[in-house]
């Protein structure tokens, strides 16, 4: 028993989380192509949740894009990444301080990063949130189906 499992952990290949494209950001990987970590600090410092704040929360490749065409109904012909964006990967990776006053009220937001990683004003308000969770082994099948 003890030959099987050093010669699977010596098969196991061994990959550094830099080669893909992790950086380890306030204790957790980051995939720091999609979501640069200035993005992820201007997101944190700057932004101010508001009590009809609607935040969908996700782990990548959980679902998020099918709830997101959903919510804006089927025959919506926009890409759901526009009608409901990502703080870490387009408002805070576009501008490090944009105007999101301008967002009617209930504002929509979507997030991969961790509860612990939220803002203190997110954590203060009475915000809504949306949890999509999935089956870690399907996202791992998702993750690698994606980039091949």
């Amino acid at each position: 028993m003890e030959s099987k499992k050093s010669s699977l952990a010596s098969s196991t290949p061994n990959i550094s989380p830099s080669a893909l494209g992790l950086t380890q950001f306030q204790g957790f990987w980051i995939p720091s192509r999609i979501a640069p970590i200035s993005s992820i600090i201007s997101f944190q410092k700057y932004f101010q949740a508001v009590d009809e704040d609607i935040f969908v929360a996700s782990k990548p490749k959980a679902g998020t894009t099918w709830l997101k065409t959903l919510s804006n109904t089927p025959l919506n012909s926009a890409n759901p990444h526009q009608l409901i964006s990502h703080f870490e990967i387009k408002f805070y990776k576009e501008n490090p301080n944009p105007d999101l006053s301008k967002i009617l009220s209930p504002r929509l937001f979507s997030t991969h990063l961790l509860y612990l990683m939220l803002t203190d004003s997110i954590k203060r308000s009475n915000y809504q949130s949306i949890y999509i969770t999935r089956n870690p082994f399907d996202i791992v099948i998702s993750s690698y189906n994606e980039r091949l």
